[in-house]
């Protein structure tokens, strides 16, 4: 693939990526912010988060913890 391909490609995936960011904003019910803190409070207040919510309601949680995506597959709801 030549520079041209490959600047287009990554247009179309930056493209894309806006796409998708706004469909799930928009279908966002809850944020939840952990930035700034470690394990294991952004699992403690997702899981906390979680169990008020409703079936079919979204959370957007953000964290800055590096071990948070792997902890967040350890949730049983």
């Amino acid at each position: 693939m030549n520079r041209e391909g490959l600047k287009e490609v990554l247009v179309n995936m930056q493209e894309s990526y806006k796409e998708m960011k706004e469909e799930f904003e928009d279908k966002t019910d809850y944020v939840l912010d952990t930035s700034g803190t470690n394990c294991p409070l952004p699992i403690i207040k997702t899981k906390k988060e979680l169990n008020g919510m409703k079936i079919g309601e979204t959370l957007k949680m953000i964290s800055t913890d590096p071990g948070a995506v792997g902890d967040l597959s350890l949730i049983h709801i």
